[in-house]
């Protein structure tokens, strides 16, 4: 994860936000993966409950998915949104007029999800060509018997090819 990508988008979104009070990149657990303005353990009960609050509701309505959860109090928002499937932002403002909140954190989400599905790409490709370099490897006389034919299928199940 390009934590210093991400740091620089959340940096900006915490000193362009009107009523700023804290943000929080979190895990699908709630664990913080970075954090403004807030303590570690605040944003992990948070988040956490928030996300369990969605993951239930998700369940209870028998939706494929939430993309965010509000909290709307006297004086102000606590508003999980999800970046991917296990990354969430996690927002807490004061009280300001929500159109406005919403905008700027739909515009931060937009430029996280893409840094998030840029690495999520790499890391496929990677793994792909890692994939490929070890079946590269292998010597022909691994994998075919005098004849030249295969002497053996080859099968992917799981994390490692049968021997």
């Amino acid at each position: 994860m390009n934590i210093d990508e991400i740091g620089v988008i959340l940096k900006k979104f915490a000193s362009n936000m009107i009523g700023f009070q804290g943000i929080a990149l979190v895990n699908s657990g709630g664990k913080p993966i970075t954090t403004i303005g807030i303590d570690d353990n605040s944003a992990l009960i948070m988040a956490g409950t928030m996300i369990y609050l969605a993951n239930r509701t998700r369940k209870e309505a028998q939706w494929e998915g939430v993309e965010q959860i509000e909290v709307k109090g006297t004086d102000g928002y606590v508003i999980l949104t999800t970046c991917s499937p296990d990354v969430f932002l996690l927002v807490i403002a004061s009280k300001v007029p929500e159109g406005m909140l919403l905008v700027d954190i739909n515009r931060t989400v937009d430029k996280l999800k893409a840094v998030l599905k840029e690495e999520d790409s790499d890391t496929t490709d990677s793994k792909q060509t890692k994939l490929q370099e070890s079946i590269s490897e292998m010597t022909n006389s691994e994998m075919t018997n005098k004849d030249g034919k295969i002497s053996r299928a080859l099968m992917y199940r799981g994390n490692k090819i049968p021997e």
